[in-house]
């Protein structure tokens, strides 16, 4: 089954989205203008899929699963990546993990060779483990350490209360202390199922020879039925306040609250709004905030959109003596949007830079996989075809009627990081 983004911008117009029989996606999209590829294969596997008991373990297993096969070490991975001039990394989020290959064209089939094997034949070697595991404990120590990660942690653990929205992705000590090779494997095989894996290719490549190796490397996985995706069903997670004391300079706060999810007709929407309030140094609240009343040092609002619920939130620092002074102006100001609606010229800011970042993502083959990986993975990669279309025709009367759906006369949340005496 093959489908094109015939309506998609450049440079996602032509993309093709392939599937096989076993449920295996591939997203293809060449483009010969710089002689590079990249490459990268999308779970949709993260932490709400994880227990109490194994927190960690998606970040555990993206450590994990370049470190060996049955036919090449770790070492012997990475250095034929390197050998060809390409770097491989990967990355674990929420709902997603993926891994990731960018290398010159020439290095393309041994590359795709390799990811492959690595993302369907995995030994987890015990000793790799031990090692990786030292490193997760001192990331886990260092996240600790950043006000900024703190803050996040904390933050979503209250927003998203009662839901594994609100769990650590890097884990704790005691789950990555206590993680077992056993446990790797088990995960690896309930989740790392064909119908949860997309492969995306981006860049200077032959689309034929490269879609006849994909087929050849991936089409002997059986089918397995995947384990049920968690339902987040919230129990309020608005409204609750909490503070964190750090050998800090600076109060570091978050406010906000749970929202709608990536699929609902109000995303982009959303997106215009975030973009408004707080996008930039031109922004609503960033002129009000930090340049006439200089309550904050920094400002900034975001939508952050996961599969069944998003995220709307301000994040910002503040003098000690003025954060709460600031918050409870941030608070006030939501409050009376509906009197101060979004003016045209701010919705037209918001436009332009929105539609901005979105290309300039999109300039090279790696930002161009990471939104046809991140997109398709979820299930909205026809999202590529429509979203600056949408982003042109909502209307400051569209973005506020949005604001009132799901925003307005709600309780915000709120977490903050203040210096230790």
């Amino acid at each position: 089954m093959i489908q094109t983004l015939t309506e998609a911008p450049h440079p996602f117009k032509g993309a093709e989205l392939h599937t096989l029989p076993n449920g295996i996606k591939f997203i293809l999209k060449s483009d010969p203008t710089v002689p590079v590829v990249a490459m990268q294969a999308w779970a949709r596997c993260g932490a709400i899929d994880e227990t109490p008991n194994i927190y960690g373990i998606s970040h555990g297993l993206e450590h994990m699963v370049f470190k060996g096969t049955p036919t090449r070490s770790a070492g012997q991975i990475t250095r034929l990546i390197e050998s060809n001039g390409g770097n491989i990394n990967a990355a674990t989020q929420l709902e997603t993990t993926h891994y990731y290959i960018d290398i010159p064209s020439y290095g393309l089939k041994p590359a795709l060779d390799v990811l492959a094997d690595t993302i369907l034949h995995p030994t987890f070697p015990q000793e790799e483990l031990e090692r990786e595991r030292l490193v997760i404990l001192e990331e886990i120590h260092r996240r600790d350490d950043s006000p900024d990660a703190t803050l996040w942690d904390e933050f979503a653990s209250h927003v998203f209360q009662g839901t594994p929205y609100g769990i650590k992705v890097i884990g704790n000590e005691k789950t990555v202390s206590g993680m077992a090779r056993e446990d790797l494997i088990t995960y690896f095989h309930d989740h790392y199922v064909p119908s949860k894996l997309n492969i995306v290719i981006t860049g200077d490549f032959d689309k034929k020879k490269v879609l006849a190796q994909l087929t050849r490397l991936f089409q002997d996985q059986p089918f397995r039925k995947p384990p049920p995706t968690p339902a987040i069903q919230l129990n309020g997670g608005s409204g609750t306040e909490s503070i964190f004391k750090k050998p800090v300079q600076q109060t570091y706060f978050a406010l906000g609250l749970p929202t709608v999810g990536l699929g609902d007709p109000d995303v982009v929407a959303l997106d215009l709004l975030a973009d408004v309030l707080g996008g930039g140094t031109s922004a609503r609240l960033y002129q009000k905030l930090r340049e006439d009343t200089q309550l904050v040092l920094s400002i900034g609002c975001d939508y952050i959109p996961f599969q069944q619920r998003g995220l709307f939130a301000f994040f910002g620092e503040a003098l000690p003596n003025q954060a709460k002074q600031a918050m409870d102006q941030l608070r006030s100001d939501l409050d009376k949007l509906s009197e101060h609606p979004v003016q045209p010229a701010e919705l037209a800011r918001a436009k332009a830079r929105i539609k901005s970042e979105w290309l300039h993502g999109s300039e090279t083959p790696h930002g161009q996989a990471n939104t046809l990986g991140s997109l398709s993975i979820m299930g909205q990669l026809d999202l590529i075809n429509t979203y600056l279309t949408q982003i042109e025709s909502l209307t400051a009367d569209d973005v506020m009627a949005a604001f009132q759906r799901h925003i307005a006369a709600r309780r915000l949340s709120s977490t903050m990081i203040e210096p230790r005496a």
